[in-house]
Parts: C-alpha cells; structure tokens; sequence
C-alpha cells in the first residue's frame, strides 16, 4: 500500500509547534534597564548588554562602580564604560503574557480534544461483551460486533 504525504496532519503540526513556541516564549519579556537601576542592593541577575558594535553580551551578577558596568561574562570578571553601550537589558517575568498563554494553550487543547471525539468518521461503533462481571462469571473483554464475518465473536 503506497503512504502518501498527510497535508491535513502536517498543518496540525504545524500549529502545535506554534502553540509550543508561544508557550516557551510567553512567560518572560525583556525590557531596558536604564544604569541608576543597577545598584547593589536592586541589580537584576542577568543583564543583555548591547554595545556600539551591535553586539550584545549577557553579563551574571552586574555592579556598576562610577560608569563602569561589571560583571561576569562566563565566570570571567568583564568592565563595560556605559558611554560604549548602546542598550542594558534584563528578562522578567511577564504575568499578563502567561495567563494569555496558559489560556491560548488551554484553548488549544480543548479544541484538540473536541475535535478528536467530534471526528465524522469515528464512532456508532457497536461493542459486544460485559464489561462489568455478574455473579461468579469474570467480566468479557468489549469486541468490536461484526455480523458479516464469522470470526468476531459476538
């Protein structure tokens, strides 16, 4: 039997992956942090530093002495002049992205699961058997009910 390419399966695909990478990407936003915010006591844990070049360095545990940004760039201690940054951003949590991802994700998985007991082509199928025991009898296993062929039991 030849397999063919299922375009109705990759598009279900398709979106779960979408639905997956909101879902990652949703709790956390990043936003600027603007130097008299980096104190000792107030300083984020990590810190995107963007400098002239464009390029941008992720910076643990940032002081800033004066102006000049330090702080620990893969367990090396590194020193930044602020006036050779362009952008000092920090990630944090953003509550109102995750409960529109948790509804989004949600959403997504009850119209999954309606869909999937709502299929046109499944269902009114007859079973045969008891599933509950009566008596000393054990419980029948349910098959499917066939009456054309002889090799179902029904």
């Amino acid at each position: 039997m030849e397999r063919r390419f299922d375009l109705h399966g990759c598009r279900w695909w398709a979106i779960i992956v979408a639905v997956s990478g909101m879902a990652v990407s949703g709790c956390h936003a990043m936003y600027t942090v603007p130097p008299s915010a980096i104190t000792a006591s107030g300083a984020p844990a990590r810190l995107w530093v963007t400098g002239l070049d464009h390029e941008t360095v992720i910076i643990d545990s940032p002081s800033l002495e004066g102006d000049t940004l330090t702080g620990l760039f893969d367990g090396e201690p590194v020193h930044f002049a602020l006036s050779q940054t362009t952008a000092l951003r920090t990630s944090r949590t953003a509550p109102v992205r995750t409960a529109a991802t948790v509804l989004a994700v949600g959403a997504v998985t009850f119209a999954g699961l309606w869909y999937m007991q709502h299929r046109p082509f499944v269902g009114n199928a007859q079973f045969c058997g008891n599933a509950l025991s009566s008596g000393s009898q054990p419980p029948m296993p349910l098959v499917s009910c066939c009456p054309a062929v002889d090799s179902v039991p029904c």
